[in-house]
C-alpha cells in the first residue's frame, strides 16, 4: 500500500425526463462535485463528458501541491459513449 495521500471524487448525477405532452421527452441533467459544490447541467452525454472532465482537472489543480503523481485525468471518452435514451 502507497504511503502517498489520495484523492477521491465524488459527484451527484441527477437526471430526468421532460414531458412535452408527446411519448418522447428530452432527458436532462445536472451533475454535481460533492467535495466542491461546484455544479453543472447537461443535456446529452458528450456534455456530461466534458463537465466531469474540467470538473476533476479543476480538482487536479487544487490538490497538485500534495498528489504531483496523480496529476493525470483519466480518459472518459470510453466510459460516456452513446446518447440518452
Amino acid at each position: 500500500m502507497s504511503n502517498q495521500p489520495t484523492q477521491s471524487n465524488l459527484f451527484l448525477i441527477r437526471m430526468w425526463v421532460d414531458q412535452d405532452g408527446t411519448t418522447h421527452g428530452e432527458w436532462h441533467g445536472k451533475v454535481q462535485h460533492m467535495n466542491s459544490s461546484q455544479a453543472s447541467s447537461f443535456d446529452d452525454w458528450a456534455t456530461l463528458k466534458e463537465v466531469l472532465t474540467k470538473m476533476l482537472d479543476a480538482g487536479q489543480a487544487n490538490h497538485s501541491e500534495t498528489m504531483p503523481d496523480e496529476a493525470n485525468v483519466p480518459d472518459l471518452g470510453s466510459t460516456f459513449q452513446g446518447t440518452f435514451p
